[in-house]
């Protein structure tokens, strides 16, 4: 089952999970300036403000269990495949320009 896990792969299920038994250990505010806080946002309206790291840390927090699950199981159905076709080197600057594409489309007004 494991087996067929590339190394880069490999690493960001380890990273998610570590992160997620982080938050789970720590609670959800120990990690409120790695959240992908608005542009703008109010700190009088209980936001925090934007920080440029939030682009990337964003993507290793997860919710609950079922939202990390299923960003884990398409990481392992789909990220060994598109690993090998494009080399590691590749693929983890394209699983990083679509952390951050989806940051600011998520951002945009």
């Amino acid at each position: 089952m494991f087996a067929r896990l590339t190394p880069m792969v490999r690493a960001l299920l380890i990273a998610n999970l570590g992160v997620f038994a982080a938050q789970a250990l720590l609670g959800p505010d120990a990690f409120a300036n790695w959240e992908l806080w608005p542009l703008r946002g109010d700190p009088l309206d209980g936001g925090l403000p934007f920080r440029p790291w939030q682009l990337l840390s964003y993507a290793f927090l997860h919710i609950e269990f079922w939202h990390l699950f299923a960003n884990m199981f398409a990481l392992y159905i789909f990220g060994p495949d598109l690993e090998r076709l494009m080399g590691a080197r590749h693929f983890t600057l394209y699983y990083f320009v679509s952390v951050v594409g989806a940051a600011l489309v998520q951002l945009a007004p």
